[in-house]
């Protein structure tokens, strides 16, 4: 392998490692922030509300 072919190797798979950080970190607050809206509009009592919530993450494979 050449370093023209070692670069162009790198720089891809950074560009993966970019794109798969990424998709994590995004992840996991869209379902949280989706939890959370459905647990306010679904429960008027705080304690339903913490219980939908949880039921959500876990639903979504998220701890809280």
């Amino acid at each position: 392998m050449n370093e023209k072919q070692f670069i162009i190797l790198m720089g891809f798979i950074i560009i993966i490692l970019g794109v798969l950080f990424y998709w994590y970190a995004l992840r996991p607050s869209e379902i949280r922030k989706y939890c959370l809206n459905t647990s306010i509009s679904d429960s008027y009592d705080r304690d339903l509300f913490w219980n939908n919530y949880r039921a959500c993450l876990a639903d979504k494979g998220l701890r809280e």
